[in-house]
């Protein structure tokens, strides 16, 4: 006859208090850290990670802009914490339907980038986009294991997105681009940005938006589309130039 292991609670879940604790005003006993838990190091890299990608402090700081500091911390963190679990025997990664999901879908991004509209631009979206969220999620799933690191990220999160929120304050509102008459004065500037829109798009009324956007602009003007979008092939009213190091469609 054998007796069987209960499963380890989840560190996520709340505490049960029993009756005996809540008579007492005792405080219940918490359960020991996990041996060979991540390290505080590789945890501090996720969070510096997050904070540059979601406030890009190279942006203000011109220095930091070659130095790819949210690679040189995405690589700190993953190293730091493979070494880690190496040095104490214990699995490199955590495993799960999710992280299963998540190989298949890096690995499918990969092998499909041969294929696509735009294989240059496939692989600068996969390098500087979707490569720092799976880093993102790799870490958050080794890294995060208890109640007090969800608690900082959760609280670490909440003071970044303020000053998101207030750099990006602004009016919004809904047009339909293929109504010239609606969107035509919205286009009267020197910067449009455009991103992830024209994919949804006929080549025909691609060209009419960018016609639209060739009649309306400023000149100098300039056209943003999104790194999986090109234009060479509809239009001669732009010319694609490296601005700042950035690629931009200028209104000739």
């Amino acid at each position: 006859m054998s007796a069987l292991t209960p499963a380890p609670a989840e560190w996520w879940r709340p505490e049960r208090v029993s009756e005996d604790h809540l008579a007492k005003g005792v405080p219940p006993p918490r359960a020991p850290e996990a041996a060979g838990g991540p390290s505080t190091p590789a945890f501090r890299a996720l969070l510096t990670f997050t904070f540059i990608n979601i406030l890009a402090p190279q942006q203000w700081v011109p220095p930091l802009r070659p130095l790819r500091i949210a690679l040189i911390a995405a690589v700190t963190g993953i190293a730091v914490h493979l070494v880690h679990r190496y040095r104490l025997g214990r699995p490199l990664s955590v495993w799960g339907r999710e992280m299963a999901l998540l190989a298949a879908l890096v690995a499918w991004a990969v092998v499909t980038v041969p294929f696509s509209y735009w294989p240059g631009g496939s692989v600068s979206l996969l390098t500087e986009m979707y490569f720092k969220a799976v880093a993102i999620f790799w870490l958050l799933a080794n890294c995060v294991d208890s109640l007090g690191r969800l608690r900082t990220l959760v609280w670490s999160l909440t003071g970044m997105s303020v000053q998101v929120a207030a750099a990006n304050a602004a009016t919004w509102s809904v047009v339909n681009l293929m109504d010239a008459a609606e969107a035509g004065p919205r286009a009267e500037a020197s910067i449009v940005l455009c991103r992830n829109l024209f994919i949804y798009f006929s080549e025909q009324k691609i060209r009419e938006a960018v016609a639209m956007f060739a009649a309306r602009m400023r000149r100098p003007g300039y056209l943003a589309v999104g790194v999986s979008e090109s234009l060479l092939k509809v239009t001669n009213d732009f010319d694609l130039r490296d601005v700042g190091g950035a690629f931009l469609y200028v209104k000739r």
